[in-house]
């Protein structure tokens, strides 16, 4: 099964090379992707039986990209590299949760490719929108990890859920855009953009269906909060959650589940839309 996690290609010159700072560049790409694989694996075949973990890859690759970068950075630039080491560096960040840090990441490798393409001609587009694409992808993250601290913080009144969804999840106001509304919308506006590559652009798609599994979560959680209302509250209630997955939900869900069928129509496209369509 492809990758659900794009990964950037290590340049030729890495392997050719015996220099340290692109030795530890490439251990780190290295490591990066087998942590993606492993990170893969687990999500569509959970039951596989490993006692590694994709993170325990992810530590390493950072360890390695630090390196990389306490090495000569003038001589990672000079290699053309800097902006991949950057970049790397920044997706590391992310997995490793550590937000912040992968924001100036990823500014560093956008600003590097922008130089490189001024001063050499080489263009990274796809690198380039990956880089583009991380607050959002981020955002989308941290709203799944944000649900589960709310679902089992404690008891929340149904008012109270309400709220959380429309700041967080989905907000239904045309002048109002909830944080993974504004996060899934950004990843389809980058994603537009990339229509060409067609292994980038349906891992932007996917990132929007993971956006919407939280979406749906969301909403479940929604019907929980029904139990024990009065009648008159609880038909409410109900009306509310329910147009929230029949008039927004679903058609974005129909919506991205053809535009993934479309980038990949073979069988593998299909498992993965029938995937996406039965967790959702």
């Amino acid at each position: 099964m492809k990758k659900y996690l794009l990964l950037l290609l290590a340049p030729a010159i890495i392997l050719l090379s015996g220099c340290s700072h692109l030795l530890y560049l490439d251990s780190a790409m290295n490591h990066f992707n087998q942590g993606a694989t492993l990170e893969n694996q687990l999500r569509f075949q959970p039951d596989i039986g490993t006692s590694a973990s994709p993170y325990m890859y992810y530590t390493m690759a950072y360890s390695d990209l630090n390196k990389a970068l306490g090495q000569q950075i003038d001589d990672l630039r000079k290699d053309q590299v800097l902006g991949s080491a950057y970049a790397v560096k920044a997706l590391c960040e992310w997995k490793l949760k550590m937000y912040d840090k992968a924001l100036v990441s990823a500014d560093k490798a956008e600003s590097e490719y922008i130089e490189m393409q001024k001063n050499s001609g080489i263009k990274m587009p796809r690198d380039m929108a990956l880089m583009e694409a991380l607050p959002a992808l981020m955002e989308v993250e941290k709203a799944k990890d944000n649900l589960f601290d709310f679902r089992n913080k404690g008891e929340s009144p149904m008012e109270a859920t309400r709220q959380y969804y429309l700041d967080s999840i989905f907000n239904p106001d045309e002048e109002a855009m909830a944080v993974l509304e504004q996060a899934v919308q950004s990843l389809g506006l980058i994603q537009e953009k990339t229509a060409s590559t067609e292994d980038l652009s349906a891992y932007f798609v996917q990132s929007q269906l993971a956006g919407l599994k939280t979406w749906s979560d969301a909403i479940d959680l929604l019907r929980q909060k029904e139990k024990g209302l009065p009648e008159a509250a609880r038909r409410e209630a109900e009306n509310f959650r329910k147009a929230q997955r029949d008039q927004f939900l679903e058609p974005e869900k129909a919506k991205l589940l053809e535009k993934l069928g479309e980038l990949l129509p073979n069988e593998h496209g299909n498992s993965l839309v029938n995937y996406w369509k039965k967790i959702i």
